[in-house]
C-alpha cells in the first residue's frame, strides 16, 4: 500500500477576470470526511491556463513557490497547508488510515447567461475539472488526459485510480541524477518552485523562454520580475524519481426530480480502491552483483573459486618461502 494524494481544480472560463464569481456563487455545498464543510475552507482560488479556478488539496504558495516570483492571483497565498504529505515519502505512517470522499454541489450562476458558460467545441454548458498531483502547478495543456468536461443537471461520480506509482529505493539516492536519469523532489533547485516535478520544470522553462523571446508571459504563469533570463532558458527537465499518474473514470446519472428546474450538478470524487501497488526503481546491477557474477562465471567455466585463489597464493608465496628456508636456496627445486 502506498500513500496517495491528489488535487482537484474546478475551472470556469471567463473572458474578463474582473467579473470572476465568488466560490459560494459557484459551489453550493461541500462534503468532506463525512461532514458538511464551509466550501471556502476547502477550496482556494487560482489562475490557470483554463481560466479562473478553485483548487482543493493542493500545496499552498509558501510550500510550492519560491519568494522570487510574481503570481497574478494573491488570494492563492491564503490557502492553508495540507497534511504532512511528501512527494517522495508520502504521508507519515500514522496518517495512512485516513480515507474519505469529496462531494460537491455545483450550480450555474443565476446572473450569467447560458452563452457565458458554453463550451466552444460542444456548445453546451459544462464544468472543467483537472485531476493532478498536489505538488504540480496545474496546466491542462500538459495533463489533458486528466482534464474532465462535466455536464450540468447530472449526478457525476469521479473514480480515481492511481497508476504508475513509481518510487525509488534508498540505494539509488547516492547515484548522480545523470546516472539515475531522474530528480528527487528536493534534488534540483528550480527558480519558481520549491518542489521539483517534470511538469513544474517544463512550466518554468516555458515561462522563461517565452519572456526571453517575446518579452511577455501568459497571465496565469508565474514569472520573475527582474532577472537575467538568457541563462535561465534551458530545459534539462528529467523525469521525477517519484511520480504518480492517475486513471480517472466518470459515470453520470440523472438528477433527482427536486433539481429538474435548476442548472445544477452533484459531483462525488473518490478513490477506486483503498490499497495501491507501487513500482520501486532499483539498480539493475550494483558493484556487489558484478563481482558475484564474475565469481560465478569463473567457477562455471574454469572451476575457479575463492579456495582455488587461496591455494594459488599459497603455492606461490608461503610454500616457496618455507621450502627455501628448509632446504636452502640452491638445493630446493620446488
Amino acid at each position: 500500500m502506498d500513500d496517495i494524494c491528489c488535487a482537484t481544480a474546478i475551472c470556469r472560463q471567463f473572458a474578463d477576470l474582473l467579473i470572476v464569481p465568488q466560490l459560494d456563487e459557484v459551489v453550493k455545498k461541500c462534503h468532506w470526511r463525512d461532514m458538511c464543510n464551509i466550501c471556502s475552507d476547502l477550496f482556494s482560488p487560482i489562475i490557470t491556463s483554463r481560466g479562473f479556478c478553485f483548487t482543493f488539496n493542493m500545496f499552498n504558495r509558501s510550500e510550492l513557490f519560491t519568494n522570487d516570483i510574481y503570481i497574478a492571483d494573491d488570494s492563492y497565498a491564503q490557502q492553508e497547508q495540507i497534511s504532512e504529505w511528501d512527494v517522495d515519502d508520502g504521508y507519515m505512517k500514522v496518517n495512512t488510515s485516513e480515507t474519505s470522499n469529496l462531494s460537491i454541489s455545483h450550480k450555474l450562476i443565476s446572473n450569467y447567461s447560458g452563452e457565458d458558460c458554453l463550451d466552444p467545441l460542444t456548445e453546451e454548458m459544462d464544468i472543467k475539472m483537472l485531476i493532478h498531483q498536489p505538488a504540480k502547478f496545474p496546466r491542462a495543456g500538459i495533463s489533458e488526459s486528466n482534464l474532465l468536461t462535466l455536464p450540468f443537471n447530472k449526478t457525476i461520480d469521479i473514480i480515481i485510480k492511481p497508476e504508475n506509482i513509481i518510487s525509488s529505493s534508498s540505494e539509488l539516492k547516492i547515484l548522480s541524477p545523470r546516472r539515475e536519469r531522474c530528480y528527487y523532489s528536493k534534488e534540483r533547485n528550480l527558480g519558481f518552485f520549491k518542489i521539483y516535478t517534470r511538469q513544474n520544470c517544463l512550466t518554468e522553462y516555458l515561462a522563461n523562454h517565452t519572456l526571453f523571446r517575446l518579452g511577455c508571459v501568459p497571465y496565469y504563469m508565474p514569472h520573475y520580475l527582474h532577472r537575467d533570463l538568457e541563462s535561465l532558458s534551458k530545459c534539462d527537465c528529467l523525469p521525477s524519481c517519484s511520480s504518480i499518474k492517475y486513471n480517472v473514470k466518470t459515470s453520470e446519472t440523472a438528477l433527482s426530480s427536486g433539481w429538474i428546474n435548476e442548472s445544477h450538478s452533484t459531483i462525488f470524487i473518490y478513490f477506486e480502491d483503498m490499497e495501491f501497488i507501487t513500482i520501486e526503481r532499483k539498480e539493475l546491477f550494483s558493484s556487489t552483483d558484478f563481482w558475484a557474477n564474475c565469481g560465478g562465471l569463473l567457477g562455471l567455466f574454469i572451476g575457479f573459486s575463492f579456495l582455488s585463489f587461496v591455494e594459488v597464493i599459497y603455492f606461490i608465496t608461503l610454500r616457496s618461502i618455507c621450502n627455501v628456508k628448509k632446504h636452502g636456496k640452491h638445493y630446493w627445486s620446488g
